[in-house]
């Protein structure tokens, strides 16, 4: 048998994800095959496809061209955690980690999900990703983990920073101020737990918390994330109270 990295190795997709994996697979002269628009009228049949395509297209690809996967000639490697999908021949590749185009993704760690396979794991470290190896499907409770942490820290960042700029902070300081921040509460918590959940819901200051969210929803007229704060302040609050995070 052919070993796995003298294989052809094709790539499908433009996104985010599939230009950082051309980008780390050109800057170790790895060679592979480009697939561009009309691919799935003449899918790969050999080798290892990289199927870095948008979920709705990960599911129409396998479902119409890759029912079934025989043998061990070929290996499917998808990046969709939203719709995780896993059996033999088909693996679940997911960056844990905000990746664009220009993320060098040697330094990130990849949860690997998927049937046990010696040659593949071999294969990405060869090419310089690192993964996390689940073996098993993940339940939607993996991509929620992502989300919460990830896609809403992303977005509460940059409510914070116009909130900082309403408030007149040097532009040039904002930055700082917000990553300062961010690694001193998660530090808090990592090595605290609950405990180290800090703030007027963690020491149970009523009057800041209701002076705040009308702040959001009445003077920035953001009456939305005026709730969340609302439900998010009451819901640390009692987490306190029994030690219960998920609620």
């Amino acid at each position: 048998m052919i070993p796995l990295g003298e294989q052809p190795i094709y790539l499908a997709g433009n996104g985010r994800v599939g230009q950082a994996l051309r980008r780390h697979l050109n800057r170790r002269h790895i060679r592979y095959r480009s697939l561009h628009r009309g691919w799935e009228e003449n899918p790969p049949r050999t080798g290892t496809l990289f199927l870095a395509v948008p979920d709705r297209e990960v599911l129409r690809a396998l479902s119409l061209h890759y029912p079934e996967i025989k043998g061990s000639s070929f290996r499917i490697v998808h990046f969709a955690a939203g719709h995780p999908i896993v059996r033999r021949g088909v693996h679940l590749l997911h960056p844990f980690a905000s990746i664009d185009r220009d993320t060098d993704l040697a330094d990130i760690r990849f949860v690997w999900f998927g049937h046990h396979d010696t040659a593949l794991g071999k294969f990405l470290e060869e090419i310089g990703l690192h993964t996390v190896t689940v073996k098993r499907t993940p339940s939607t409770g993996y991509h929620t983990a992502a989300v919460l942490l990830g896609n809403f820290t992303q977005y509460l960042y940059l409510a914070a920073e116009a909130l900082l700029a309403h408030e007149k902070i040097p532009a040039r300081q904002i930055g700082p101020l917000l990553r300062q921040l961010l690694a001193t509460s998660i530090r808090n918590v990592e090595q605290h737990g609950i405990a180290g959940l800090t703030g007027p819901a963690a020491r149970g200051d009523i009057v800041t918390i209701n002076r705040e969210w009308l702040f959001l929803d009445n003077t920035i007229s953001a009456p939305r994330l005026a709730a969340v704060y609302r439900e998010i302040s009451a819901i640390i609050a009692e987490a306190l109270q029994d030690g219960s995070i998920l609620r």
